[in-house]
């Protein structure tokens, strides 16, 4: 046998940076020198698409606006190339934040859209997960090429076995030793393998592996033959016969092999076994493998989704902020009792349910916070009669089952609401265009052991009072085998990237101790039935949150720092309200020159986190230059612990999270100004 070949080099990770301006390419060479990656540039679309068609790079930093061909039309040619369709492509651009823009980046083949300038820290962290996962999957390829090699070594060693006893018939105790040797590396081998007659088709031997794929025993598998028995008698789907007329590797499925389909690497080589010829088809199970390589695509997918609703709950929180504190400021001007009030109310009663839906987003993101109070379920469901009305099909009637006066459950109300909304889309769904019924009901119900059991955790739930929340269909229902594998991850019977998975559903109820029973029959429908556990703490009641006029009063002057003209109008009225001099800027340039000019000044600054030119990091070290002491208040429309996360400057004197209330802002403030104040 020849020696093995020196293994391969492992090649350096590549980075394409695509951008028509010297500078900025050379400004981002210098960004990712911290990574241990090769950055590879082109000035043009036409350019770079002669680089991806003769290098593999993990990922493509890609400008939007460029003469000739601009970013857009780039990514649509890679993504109808084969050879550079799944390399990822994030946006760096200049235009504008309008939705269009960064719809059309997703729409055509994008996993990112970032805005300039970039924020450094968060173009590294991008840059090194997609070369990460690049690293990963290469190191895949590396691994099957490997086992590749291995097997078809092991391959030839057979051939050569069994040519040396094809020249050695005569010396039977030759043969019984060849023989031996042959058994003892197919019972050694990691692939399954199955010896074939080349005329009669008949298996004559078989490894331990294979027979455990089979689920047989091997003296009931040798003598039989390979078509009738690996795939009823189809010639042309049987994987030893089709190999036989290839005789190379190549990937593919084993259907119905014990119960299941494996993926398998397939290989078969022709060998004279004494005067006959055979097929020794060799099966390396790669099934794994595979699915670590689709679970990769499918994170990358839901990243760039999660990338997504952040975003979009960032800059939606900037809007409802503006709603919110308006319609406080109008509050505190009319009188009670009248019409306009009530309407105000209303708008701020909206409002607010429109802000629970940003922590719905951010939660998906990974961005959110949650609060555990005892909570009424049944006034929970009620509060979201409107959103389920949405997320049913017109053609669906939803019907209500609700007990009155049930105990609180403990529970964050954000994730209940995403529990609820999946629930009632996926039955939606289930019933698909035709008509039917969706039936939501809560109710209380004493838990036997026994009944605990069919739920999910079973071996965790104490029996005992349970709050149930029902979801029933009469969609299509599922079968057993559906049923075994639904809490699985990754699993659906939908296209993927839909919903909030039954996995995550699954997990939010565990962590709330409680359990999912689930009951469905194919053609009458399915019914999941939420268990939670009663909460001995009341109803928790929520404050009123009114500022009344003649509340405290301040003095001073705090500077407004905010890229959103609404945002800074708005929180301008309410310090003016509260007695302070206000003073605003658009972005961290504009509020460093103020700062300069003005340091001793300024008693307090508001600042956000995301904005252009000069992020809220950048300006909050600048001033701390000037300054000190400068008190510096964070305002974001993330939470508390994703901004902590990305700012990790000392010296704050407080966050506040948008959508901010009058009342919210006047405390953080009064807070600082006490906290300064001399004894």
């Amino acid at each position: 046998m020849p020696p093995n070949p020196a293994a391969p080099v492992d090649e350096p990770v590549k980075v394409l940076v695509v951008d028509d301006r010297p500078e900025n390419i050379y400004a981002m060479e210098l960004l990712l020198k911290s990574l241990d990656v090769t950055v590879v540039s082109a000035q043009s679309g036409q350019d770079a698409l002669r680089l991806l068609l003769h290098h593999d790079f993990a990922v493509v930093l890609l400008d939007v606006q460029m003469p000739e061909m601009d970013g857009f039309e780039l990514a649509a040619l890679m993504r109808s190339n084969r050879k550079t369709a799944t390399v990822p492509i994030i946006f760096l651009t200049a235009l504008s934040r309008e939705d269009k823009h960064i719809f059309r980046g997703y729409e055509s083949g994008a996993v990112d859209y970032i805005l300039k300038p970039v924020e450094p820290e968060i173009v590294l962290s991008k840059v090194r997960v997609f070369c990460q996962l690049y690293a990963q999957q290469q190191e895949l390829v590396r691994e099957i090429e490997r086992r590749k090699q291995t097997e078809e070594e092991n391959v030839v060693l057979i051939a050569e076995i069994q040519d040396a006893l094809a020249e050695r018939q005569a010396f039977n105790e030759a043969l019984s030793e060849a023989k031996s040797r042959l058994a003892v590396i197919l019972e050694s081998m990691q692939a399954a393998v199955l010896v074939v007659d080349a005329e009669t088709r008949t298996i004559t031997d078989v490894n331990p592996t294979m027979a455990n794929i089979l689920q047989q025993p091997a003296e009931e598998i040798i003598g039989r033959e390979c078509c009738s028995f690996l795939c009823r008698g189809r010639e042309a789907n049987c994987p030893v016969c089709e190999l036989a007329h290839m005789q190379h590797s190549t990937e593919g499925v084993l259907h119905d092999v014990g119960g299941k389909d494996i993926e398998v690497l397939k290989t078969a080589v022709p060998v004279v076994m004494g005067e006959r010829l055979h097929y020794v088809a060799n099966f390396l199970d790669i099934s794994e493998l595979k699915r670590l390589q689709r679970e990769m695509l499918q994170a990358q997918k839901l990243e760039g989704l999660g990338v997504l609703a952040g975003g979009i709950a960032h800059d939606f929180n900037n809007l409802l902020m503006g709603i919110l504190g308006y319609a406080e400021l109008a509050m505190m001007e009319v009188q009670a009792d009248t019409k306009l009030k009530r309407n105000v109310e209303r708008i701020q009663t909206s409002a607010q349910r429109a802000a629970d839906l940003t922590k719905l987003m951010l939660a998906y993101s990974g961005r959110g916070s949650f609060e555990v109070l005892p909570l009424d379920l049944t006034h929970l469901v009620e509060e979201m009669a409107s959103l389920l009305e949405v997320a049913a099909s017109k053609n669906v009637s939803l019907i209500r089952r609700f007990a009155p006066e049930l105990p609180p459950v403990e529970a964050d109300a954000t994730q209940l609401r995403q529990v609820i909304m999946n629930l009632i889309t996926n039955a939606s769904e289930a019933i698909g265009d035709r008509n039917g019924n969706i039936t939501i009901a809560t109710g209380l119900k004493n838990c036997n052991t026994t009944y605990l059991e069919l739920a999910d955790p079973s071996p965790s739930l104490p029996p005992g009072l349970y709050i149930y929340l029902d979801v029933s269909d009469t969609g299509c229902g599922m079968t057993r085998e559906t049923l075994k594998r639904i809490f699985d991850p990754f699993f659906t019977t939908k296209f993927t990237g839909r919903g909030l998975g039954l996995s995550a559903i699954q997990g939010i109820v565990r962590g709330h101790g409680g359990g999912i029973v689930v009951k469905s029959e194919p053609g009458i429908g399915t019914t999941f039935r939420i268990l939670l556990p009663p909460s001995e703490r009341p109803v928790s009641v929520p404050q009123d949150r009114r500022v009344r006029i003649g509340d405290w009063q301040g003095s001073g002057t705090i500077l407004i720092v905010d890229d959103e003209e609404s945002v800074r109008e708005l929180t301008k009225l309410m310090l003016k309200r509260f007695g302070f001099t206000v003073l605003t800027a658009e972005d961290g340039a504009r509020a460093l020159e103020i700062f300069e000019n003005r340091p001793s000044e300024i008693d307090c600054v508001l600042l956000d986190m995301t904005m252009p030119r000069m992020n809220g990091v950048e300006t909050f070290r600048a001033m701390r230059k000037i300054r000190h002491d400068v008190c510096v208040l964070l305002t974001s429309g993330f939470a508390e612990e994703d901004a902590s996360e990305r700012f990790r400057e000392p010296g704050l004197c407080g966050f506040l999270q948008k959508p901010y209330r009058l009342r919210e802002l006047r405390g953080k403030i009064e807070e600082m100004m006490q906290s300064r104040s001399p004894e």
